[in-house]
């Protein structure tokens, strides 16, 4: 493999790592908030129970069943990333025509 794709490789794991680190951190962080503005609370209890619903339909343990759905919240970061890059360079190809 020549340098370019490993570097191309390697930025695209930086990437993904870093919306990784989003959805762990930042997710249940905005669920804190949005349910200060919902019903007013603030505590930060209630954002380390978010990680205890959170984590085990991530990780499938505890017999839940919205496994699917958390890991489509989990990586749904790194999607809109991907979507939003896309379509930059879909309309750089188009304004070089």
């Amino acid at each position: 493999m020549d340098k370019t794709r490993k570097v191309i490789i390697a930025r695209e794991w930086l990437y993904f790592l870093g919306s990784i680190c989003f959805s762990l951190i930042i997710l249940p962080l905005l669920g804190s908030v949005i349910r200060y503005f919902l019903k007013g609370e603030v505590s930060f209890r209630a954002h380390f129970e978010l990680y205890k619903i959170f984590m085990p339909a991530l990780l499938g343990t505890e017999g839940t069943q919205d496994f699917l759905s958390a890991w489509l919240i989990f990586l749904m970061p790194y999607f809109i990333f991907q979507l939003i890059r896309s379509i930059n360079w879909a309309r750089k190809q188009i304004k070089q025509k």
